[in-house]
């Protein structure tokens, strides 16, 4: 069964809080990371906004599903449709 995702804002809310938390987290790098790569996805306007996103979220599923080939290939559609847009580690 998946698993419910929460809105990109919110997402980073938690996050935040976490880290508020927990400041020497072992993993706070890793937070930090992915918090970057929120606030630039939240950043794009319009269609091509949307459609990154979609991409960067199935990306993050296909991780989540270990299905890392199929990871790539989103990321690298996320990447075509934005190039400006640098792909990060920690999706």
């Amino acid at each position: 069964m998946r698993r419910r995702r929460r809105p990109p804002r919110r997402r980073t809310e938690v996050l935040n809080q976490y880290l508020a938390t927990a400041p020497t987290a072992i993993d706070k790098e890793d937070v930090n990371v992915r918090l970057t790569t929120l606030t630039s996805l939240s950043k794009l306007d319009g269609d091509r906004g949307k459609e990154v996103r979609s991409h960067y979220a199935a990306a993050t599923r296909f991780i989540d599903d270990r299905r890392y080939d199929h990871a790539i290939e989103e990321l690298l559609k996320a990447q075509q449709s934005c190039p400006t847009m640098r792909l990060r580690n920690g999706v």
